[in-house]
Formats: C-alpha cells, sequence, structure tokens
C-alpha cells in the first residue's frame, strides 16, 4: 500500500539529489526498486563510473521491514546519485543526515516507513499524510491479525518536524487471532 503514496516524489533531502529510489533487499539478496524519481547519473560527468558506482552500492540495512523466521527477513533503503556521487541511506542516523529537518510529507513518510518501521501507509485514507502546526500527520495500518494481541490497528500519527513520533490515535480493526501462522 505504500508504493501507491509516490513517496520519493515528495522528499526534500538536506542537500538536493538527481535521483532517488526506495527499494526493497529480500532475503536471498535481490533487489526491487518500489518507488523512484529523477534519472539514475542522469547529472553525473562521467556517467559510465557512475553507473557502475551505484550497481556496487551495498545491499545491507538496519531497516527491517518483514521477518517471518529467524532465517528470513527483507530489508528496504533508499539509493541516490547527486551528479558523479552515488550512495545508500541504510541506517538511521544515515537517514536523519540525509533528511534534515522533516519538512515534507516524503520525508515524514520515510521517517515511518523506515526509521520507525511502520508497516504501512493506509491507501484508503482521505489524505494519507497532511501537515500539522508540529510537523506533519500520517495515518497508518499496522499489526498483522496474527497471533494474541497482534491486531490490526488503523493509526493517526503525528511526525514532529525533529522526526519523533507520536501515535495521536489508534483504533482496532481486526483482533489478533490465536493460533494462526504467517506463510514463509
Amino acid at each position: 500500500a505504500d508504493e501507491s503514496f509516490d513517496i520519493v516524489r515528495q522528499v526534500v533531502p538536506a542537500i538536493a539529489v538527481d535521483y532517488l529510489d526506495l527499494r526493497t533487499i529480500n532475503w536471498d539478496g535481490g533487489v526491487k526498486v518500489i518507488d523512484s524519481v529523477g534519472m539514475r547519473c542522469g547529472e553525473a560527468v562521467d556517467t559510465e563510473a557512475c553507473s557502475a558506482g551505484y550497481d556496487a552500492l551495498s545491499i545491507d540495512s538496519e531497516f527491517d521491514i518483514a521477518v517471518w523466521s529467524d532465517i528470513c527477513c527483507e530489508q528496504r533503503q533508499l539509493a541516490y546519485s547527486r551528479g558523479d556521487e552515488v550512495g545508500v541511506v541504510a541506517s538511521t542516523a544515515e537517514l536523519d543526515a540525509f533528511l534534515g529537518p522533516i519538512d515534507a510529507p516524503g520525508d515524514a513518510a520515510l521517517v515511518l516507513l523506515l526509521k520507525h518501521r511502520w508497516e504501512h501507509l493506509r491507501c484508503d485514507a482521505a489524505a494519507q499524510i497532511g501537515p500539522h502546526e508540529e510537523g506533519f500527520v500520517a495515518y497508518t495500518r499496522s499489526g498483522s491479525g496474527c497471533g494474541a494481541g497482534n491486531h490490526v490497528r488503523d493509526n493517526v500519527v503525528l511526525v514532529r518536524t525533529d522526526g519523533s513520533i507520536e501515535v495521536l490515535e489508534s483504533d482496532i480493526i481486526e483482533r489478533g487471532t490465536v493460533g494462526c501462522s504467517i506463510p514463509g
């Protein structure tokens, strides 16, 4: 559902980039770009070297998004090009430095999806992320409904300009079921 928000088009990094993508890295190292903006290495003087550097970027990330067992998980990261420079954002410290103050809806979405590991933004909300006097308000859904206490919740979350969050409202829409299993 978060892909429908078109996140990276609404990101305003502390230092502008020519290209930005949000990607998923699966358990076997495969990379899938789920959202992007710009032209990869489009402003590079040495396009060939930039593209080679981009292809060699690390796929390690601390941003886990789905863990079904001790041996299987997926991760997310950002990758970018800025002139001849390429890089990844794969840790909380890197995300904070890359975004600077949270001053755009896409920044708030990345804080939620990467730093605070919310499952996804609600695609059924009239406005998934909107302005608030302290930052941005986002409509999210959390939980899977699988397991006692793992309720599916619709949430209203405040993302402040400093990157901190506060759940303003949370409603259970489906109670967690005991004895179910998540397919692997």
